[in-house]
């Protein structure tokens, strides 16, 4: 008996039109704030967008540690993608060279954390909000309007 094997995308995720944009990062500010804070301790933080230089669409972002300040400037970029500069005040870098690309990646992976709920309340076929979410923040909006 033979067993067929179907080929699997590992990258359904990816390929499902849903991505980050700037106004996503700043929506979901404060959830990225925490994700980043449980490998990266600071005082204060703000998010970054860059303008491009003249004739780029995109500005190259790279990783900056200012000593003096105790400040990292720490690229988010998502799929290859430079979305913004996280900066972090009140760092303290014990290897300021060798930490900051694996900063990067976990700065990564929490915003495929980000973009795994926004796939989870977001339609594929149309870019909306799912029913589901819909309803429940409706719900919550009525109790809300109730309660006053």
């Amino acid at each position: 008996m033979q067993v067929m094997s179907l080929p699997m995308n590992k990258d359904n995720l990816f390929t499902s039109g849903i991505s980050l944009s700037p106004q996503d990062l700043i929506l979901y500010e404060h959830t990225l704030k925490d994700l980043i804070q449980e490998f990266l301790p600071f005082e204060s933080y703000s998010l970054y967008f860059p303008k491009p230089p003249k004739g780029q669409f995109r500005a190259k972002l790279e990783a900056r540690y200012n000593a003096d300040e105790a400040q990292l400037m720490l690229p988010l970029r998502l799929r290859g993608r430079d979305l913004c500069y996280f900066i972090a005040r009140g760092v303290e870098l014990e290897a300021p060279e060798a930490l900051p690309p694996y900063l990067e990646a976990l700065a990564a992976c929490s915003l495929e954390k980000i973009l795994l709920y926004k796939s989870s309340i977001t339609d594929r076929l149309t870019g909306m909000a799912t029913r589901e979410y819909f309803m429940s923040k409706l719900n919550k909006e009525l109790d809300l309007i109730q309660n006053c």
